[in-house]
Parts: structure tokens; sequence; C-alpha cells
């Protein structure tokens, strides 16, 4: 009887085991070929380019290279937009840093470099699309606050406790250039001789001392149009090169606080902006200055030429300021604000767009509807 029984389990078992054997075989098939082609190779589905807010970046420079327009600032970053609008999106860096950037310059029709903290020297030909590293030395720690050219074929890029380089060719390479000029009076003597108007009253005034570039921090650099290149910086710092920028000789001060920047406007004409509102205008390439009266006590950090001849600088307290008489005379058209402006570019259509510490923004045409 046992025997009985225990033929009848077997055959039981023998029936279970084949009635449920194929079923869990075909779904660890199933499993297996789901974990073949989860893991196998396939295209990558189309994805929308990143965008990201251009207001919440520290924006201290901008640029337009090849039509699109450019914006660099805290920890290296670059954003480009094709559009004033946006959307604005990330650019593509070789070498990411995290430095700060401090200015971007268009070179070429889509060539471009931006320049800032610890020496770093970046390129781009295409547009700002992607750029590729020149330089860097975080052990040194040269700090590079600007760029200007291509004056003659040649790219200067300055910055703090008289730091001056310059490039022949296009960015790729770069040299220091010595500020440690000759006192200038010899210049020209009809710079001693200023307008007494020149002169700032107060405990910002001077004149007649030649300042010297190799301690102070160099702001800016311009070329007139007999081809003289002017340079300016901190506590007054004046100066200028017939050389193309090889030597530089001091010029007596006009100015003992900073200034922040210089532009040049038209018909040999030179504007020289710092501290407290200060707007100085020279006629004659940088050697006879003259300080014009301007609306606004503020610091004026940038400046820059639209297209159709007026001038546009900008400053602390949210300042635009304009000139529609070559810098002459301005007037303001912004209103008041508490963040300060950086940097300005003027678009074709006579609107701008400022970068500073509220990021991107941009400015419709005063008295023109949102």
């Amino acid at each position: 009887m046992a025997r009985a029984m225990t033929a009848a389990i077997e055959q039981y078992e023998v029936k279970t085991s084949a009635s449920v054997g194929w079923p869990a075989i075909g779904f660890a098939l199933v499993v297996l070929f789901a974990a073949l082609y989860s893991f196998s190779h396939r295209p990558m589905p189309p994805m929308a380019a990143s965008t990201v807010k251009p207001d919440g970046l520290l924006v201290s420079g901008l640029g337009r290279v090849g039509g699109r327009l450019v914006a660099v600032g805290e920890q290296g970053n670059i954003l480009i937009a094709d559009k004033a609008e946006g959307p604005w999106r990330s650019a593509r860096v070789d070498h990411p840093r995290g430095s700060m950037l401090t200015q971007v310059l268009a070179t070429g029709e889509r060539s471009a470099i931006a320049v800032g903290h610890d020496g770093w020297i970046l390129r781009s030909d295409d547009a700002g699309q992607s750029w590729k590293e020149a330089a860097f030395d975080a052990e040194q720690g040269s700090v590079l606050l600007g760029a200007a050219g291509p004056y003659d074929g040649r790219l200067f890029a300055y910055g703090g406790f008289g730091e001056l380089q310059v490039s022949d060719d296009g960015g790729d390479s770069w040299r220091r250039v010595s500020l440690s000029a000759g006192e200038a009076a010899a210049e020209s003597p009809a710079a001693a001789q200023a307008d007494p108007d020149a002169f700032p009253f107060g405990d910002e005034g001077g004149g007649g001392a030649a300042s010297s570039g190799e301690d102070r921090h160099v702001y800016g650099v311009a070329r007139a149009d007999d081809g003289a290149l002017v340079l300016v910086g901190e506590r007054g710092l004046l100066m200028r090169s017939t050389d193309k920028g090889e030597s530089w000789k001091a010029l007596p001060a006009i100015y003992t606080g900073s200034f922040f920047g210089v532009l040049a406007v038209n018909d040999n004409a030179l504007l020289a902006y710092g501290m407290r509102g200060q707007v100085f205008r020279s006629d004659d390439g940088g050697t006879r200055w003259r300080k014009l009266a301007v609306p606004t006590s503020g610091a004026i950090s940038a400046a820059t030429l639209a297209a159709d001849g007026s001038v546009l600088l900008v400053g602390d307290a949210n300042t635009v300021l304009k000139s529609s008489d070559g810098g002459a005379t301005f007037a303001r058209v912004s209103p008041d604000g508490r963040k300060s402006l950086a940097a300005i570019v003027a678009l074709d259509d006579g609107r701008w767009i400022t970068g500073g510490e509220a990021g991107v923004v941009l400015h419709l045409k005063p008295g023109a509807q949102p």
C-alpha cells in the first residue's frame, strides 16, 4: 500500500513539474530579452537646448560677436543669445576654471576674447559658441580687468598693479609691456596748460603731477583717431603711447580719483570716466582735457558708442546716461535703482542691454511702450 502511494505521489510531481516548467522558462526568457534591450545601444532622442536665466548671474562684461550677444561674469560663466530677447544659454569652455571673467571683446566678425582673474584669457572663433584657453596663471594671480583692440592688429589685456599685455596673433599668445614710463610733462608742453575747468575741486582736485602706471590698476585703453593710445586707471592714472603701446608716457594729472574707463568718440575726441560721476573730454587725442557736467554723482563703470553716434554711460544706481551730441552733454535715460551696472551693449534699433548686479537686462528706448 505504501509503495502504491509513493508511486502515485512521484507520478503527480512529474506531471506537476511538466505543467509548470515551460511557463517559468518562458518568463525567464522574457526577462532576459528585456534586460538585453534595456542595455543595448540606441540613438539618443533629440533634446532641447538648455537655457539659463541671465538675471541670476553677476555680469561684468557684454559684447556682440557676429550678431550674437555674449555675457561674461562670476565663476567663469559665459552666456550667449542670438536675439536681444533671449533665450540665453551657456557657451562651451574647454577648461572651466571658475575664475571671474571681467570683459569680453569682439576681435573680428566671428572671433572674440574674454579675460578675467588669474590671468585667464579665452578665445572663440565661432561667435562665442565655444571657447579655448589661451592663458591661465593661478600662481601669479594677475587680475585682468579688461581688453581693447584690435588696434593695427594688436590686442591689449590690462588689469591690476600696472598689468598690461599685448598680442599680435589674435590672442593666441601674449607678452607683458612695462608701464614704468618717464615723466611726461615732456610728452606735450600744452598738456600742462589745461583749462582750469579741466580740474575737479575739493578732495579730488589736483593737477600738474604726472602719474605712473607701475603700481596702479589699469582700467581702460582706447585709441584716438590720430593713432595715439590712451590708458587710464587708478588714482588718476593717465598715460599716452604713440608707438602702438610699446612705450608709455604719463600725462599731467587732471584728477586724483580713479578712472574706470576711456572711450574713443569721434573726430579725435576721447572720454575718460570714473568715480563720483567724473567725466572728462579731450578733443586732441588725449593731451588736453576738460571736465564735463553730468547728471549723476555715482561711479561710472562702462561706456559704449552706438551705431547712430550716440554715447551711453552706465554706473551705480541703475544709471544710464545718453549723449546725442558726440559726448558733449549727457542726460539720464534710466530710472533710479539700487543695483549697479557694469557693462552695456547698444543695439541697432536704439535699445540697449546692460549687465551688472541684476544680470542681463534689456532696456527699451526712452518713451517706448513695453
